[in-house]
């Protein structure tokens, strides 16, 4: 994977990882896992799947009933 970063943040990466006496590589991995972990959805429960749905539903009335098959047969055909 490949993160571009501005030579601000990179910067500002070298200087964390000097100070702490750490590989970049430490530093950079070590700042992805915080973002992805603050990024993650984690308290996601059944109620708020089912009242996500149900406000798309709403959206979704002018929209012309799904037909699974031909779906599936332009799937086949690609």
């Amino acid at each position: 994977m490949v993160i571009q970063i501005s030579p601000c943040l990179e910067n500002e990466l070298r200087r964390v990882a000097s100070q702490r006496a750490q590989a970049l590589d430490d530093i950079v991995a070590e700042a992805v896992r915080q973002y992805l972990d603050a990024a993650a959805i984690t308290e996601v429960t059944p109620e708020d799947i089912t009242a996500t749905q149900e406000a798309l539903l709403g959206e979704l009335d002018d929209q012309p009933e799904w037909d699974h098959e031909k779906e599936s047969a332009s799937d086949e055909a690609r």
